[in-house]
């Protein structure tokens, strides 16, 4: 199942955690680097994204559009882009980045689809 209904009405996302030892990584730009930024990915759903921030990044806040992602999760990899919903520092020197994803082409969505169920797979 890739999204369920909350108790209060409100269609809600699964969530997919990833394992740490799984190769599930997000590449993009960030304003003022030469190099892409490269993030750990813990855990996806069919619309969002969530992955650790190694350090602060202030143009990295609630409603910064970021296109050009790439998305490597297990041996899949997909190109998009993504809308921040939140940046939550979590401990002391861990922040997580909570994101609405948006595959760039249908196969980049059938990739995403396709991690979804190994992943729910796995889980089950």
């Amino acid at each position: 199942m890739l999204s369920g209904m909350n108790t209060d009405g409100v269609q809600r996302d699964e969530r997919f955690p990833i394992e740490g030892t799984a190769e599930a990584w997000i590449e993009f730009r960030y304003p003022g680097r030469e190099r892409p930024l490269c993030c750990r990915v813990i855990d996806v759903s069919i619309a969002g994204i969530s992955f650790l921030l190694d350090e602060e990044l202030p143009l990295l806040a609630r409603g910064a559009k970021i296109d050009g992602a790439l998305v490597r999760l297990r041996d899949r990899t997909l190109n998009g882009g993504f809308v921040v919903k939140h940046v939550t520092r979590v401990r002391h020197s861990e922040t997580i980045c909570g994101a609405v994803l948006y595959p760039e082409t249908d196969d980049d969505m059938n990739e995403l689809v396709a991690v979804i169920r190994t992943v729910d797979a796995g889980a089950a």
